[in-house]
């Protein structure tokens, strides 16, 4: 079995991009979600989630996607297409069905080697491999959990689509979470989890696993969209599970084709050769901030980049992403509503006083 995720079809950056370079950002995930396709050829395949970025997407993305697996569910008559619900496959709109659950219907139809693993479902595959989809809160998640560890032998893997150890996420349904008392009890049995939803990839042995038990394995997702999914790893991954165990391939690396770049705001007329996520840094005095935002503006329209993120720090200023985008916008940039928005209530109320007693 092949294993990649969070492809994340329909994804639209509005942050760092222009209308262009969005278009070429979901041309570029189609050509790269193609080419996993090509490489999974007569190998089973699971989808570990978030195959779409969103509970609706645009026509054009969803038929674009389904002409994919479809063709790929043609090519691979004697392997199965393994589809599992994601977060971003649910939605609190009861009574409207998403875009993956109509894809999914739809291929279920059409093929006998589809398998579908929606919200709240799990599905064991070749007898050791648990298939985990994303649960609508964390309480179904837990008793999931339970029930998929009674069942679990020594040897097995659990593939699951949440975070691992995330204490923001443990009260968000939206984003579950596994803790590590909760791995452990796997890892004890000699179960390995490996986890889609985390962007990055990295691998921890929970404390107090015994030296011959399981491990847990963030996979990582293999086609970035944002310059957030290149920081962190220099290489991304899909994933082969066999009889043999878990084998990872290179597919994306920071100084590759589509890579990434840090570049500092007074060197970006130099460009940047092949990186098609990029990050402009440096610092700067309260006086360049106008000269910051320009420049950045003028090295979007003219850059073939699909993202171009502002991280140049602005001598007493916290958040430049909160600065308007172009140097005519700037001369009308109210400075104390972007102070207010630093502050909480009780700091704001504390400075509109300050200030009513200054007029």
């Amino acid at each position: 079995m092949i294993i990649v995720s969070d492809i994340h079809i329909s994804v639209n950056r509005v942050s760092g991009t222009t209308p262009q370079s969005r278009e070429d950002l979901r041309n570029y995930v189609f050509a790269e979600f193609d080419k996993l396709l090509d490489i999974t050829d007569n190998n089973d395949l699971c989808i570990l989630g978030d195959l779409f970025d969103g509970f609706e997407v645009a026509p054009r993305d969803w038929l674009d996607a389904y002409l994919l697996l479809s063709g790929w569910c043609e090519n691979n008559p004697d392997n199965t297409l393994y589809l599992v619900a994601g977060n971003h496959d649910i939605s609190p709109r009861a009574l409207k069905v998403s875009a993956f659950e109509t894809l999914g219907t739809v291929l279920v139809k059409q093929f006998q080697n589809v398998k579908v693993i929606g919200i709240d479902e799990t599905l064991t595959a070749d007898g050791y491999i648990h298939l985990v989809a994303h649960h609508r809160n964390q309480e179904l998640f837990d008793l999931t959990l339970a029930k998929v560890l009674e069942d679990c032998e020594r040897g097995d893997y659990v593939l699951l689509h949440a975070n691992y150890d995330n204490k923001f996420a443990e009260q968000a349904d939206h984003s579950l979470n596994v803790s590590e008392a909760q791995a452990l009890e796997f890892t004890k049995k000699g179960v390995d989890l490996l986890f889609a939803h985390e962007h990055h990839h990295r691998r921890e042995i929970p404390h107090g696993t015994p030296a011959d038990g399981g491990s847990v394995v963030c996979l990582g997702n293999q086609i970035p969209t944002s310059v957030s999914d290149c920081l962190g790893n220099n290489s991304k991954f899909y994933w082969s599970l066999d009889g043999n165990g878990l084998q990872k391939f290179e597919y994306w690396k920071v100084g590759g084709d589509n890579g990434y770049q840090a570049i500092d705001w007074r060197d970006l007329n130099q460009g940047a050769a092949g990186a098609k996520f990029i990050r402009v840094v440096g610092d700067a005095v309260n006086a360049e901030a106008a000269q910051v935002i320009d420049a950045i503006h003028r090295f979007r329209q003219k850059s073939n980049a699909f993202v171009i993120t502002n991280a140049v720090k602005i001598e007493g200023i916290a958040d430049i992403e909160s600065l308007p985008s172009t140097f005519e916008a700037a001369k009308k940039f109210d400075v104390m509503e972007f102070v207010y928005g630093q502050l909480n209530e009780a700091e704001a109320e504390v400075i509109r006083k300050i200030t009513e007693g200054l007029e």
